[in-house]
């Protein structure tokens, strides 16, 4: 229920009504009980247009972002999906592993990395690696790495740069 205060404030209050009935069973009086809250609706619609930004942030971006735990995606952008040339986001949640997305060759690697992490011990933040896109074709990336709390407990944060390009164009020059 929304009112306005003598003070002119608009309130959210919670009411909840209940009936007194009088001994032959009819409704004598209504017992009503409102608590406000508007401080925490204020609240709720903050953290609303917070994560409404935070989306539109993530979900614009050039780099591609995942987070996974124990290599299963948690969350992925478009651009993530885009760069190993999946349709949507949701294709690369519904992966049981991200393990798909490297290449052989680096797969212990990465693997190793994540153990790593998991044990608490020292693994690179920073590193590239030859990925595979859905069609099967290979690319390089750079990625970013980094421990994050999603929805309660510890993740990791990945984000992730095409540089096949460059790698071309080094092996030119090389």
């Amino acid at each position: 229920e929304i009112l306005v205060d003598g003070e002119g404030v608009e309130r959210v209050l919670l009411t909840t009504k209940a009936p007194l009935l009088s001994t032959d069973g009819a409704v004598d009086q209504v017992v009503t009980v409102s608590l406000d809250i508007t401080e925490r609706k204020v609240g709720e619609r903050k953290l609303q247009e917070s994560e409404q930004r935070f989306r539109n942030l993530i979900e614009s971006s050039v780099l591609g972002i995942v987070i996974a735990r124990n290599g299963k995606p948690l969350f992925a952008n478009r651009k993530y999906a885009a760069i190993f040339g999946y349709e949507s986001a949701e294709d690369i949640l519904a992966l049981d592993t991200l393990d798909h997305l490297y290449a052989p060759p680096e797969l212990e690697r990465i693997r190793q990395f994540r153990q790593a992490r998991l044990k608490g011990e020292r693994a690179p933040t920073g590193y590239e690696f030859q990925g595979v896109r859905k069609d099967g074709t290979l690319l390089w990336a750079e990625t970013r790495v980094q421990e994050v709390v999603w929805q309660g407990e510890i993740a990791t944060q990945s984000t992730l740069t095409d540089i096949t390009l460059r790698k071309e164009y080094e092996e030119q020059l090389h």
